[in-house]
């Protein structure tokens, strides 16, 4: 599956740049190993997400909730 996320650009950057290679998401979709993640990079301008136009993608390698607030998924991903 193909999912399209948000993403603020500090971590949309770590992510581009290959320095984050996992990232904590509420568990409010049905994350799968081997889903496509499309991240998205916004500004916030004024408390509205505003796309820059620039996306990532990566691909879901693992899935943990050990260690992490219930409600939300430590996400690892690779290149696609």
């Amino acid at each position: 599956m193909e999912i399209d996320l948000k993403c603020y650009s500090p971590r949309f950057r770590e992510i581009r740049a290959g320095l984050r290679s996992s990232d904590i998401r509420p568990y409010d979709r049905d994350f799968n190993v081997g889903d496509i993640l499309h991240f998205h990079e916004g500004e916030n301008n004024q408390g509205v997400f505003e796309k820059t136009g620039e996306v990532e993608s990566r691909k879901v390698i693992l899935l943990d909730q050990f260690g992490v607030q219930q409600g939300y998924i430590n996400i690892f991903m690779e290149k696609v």
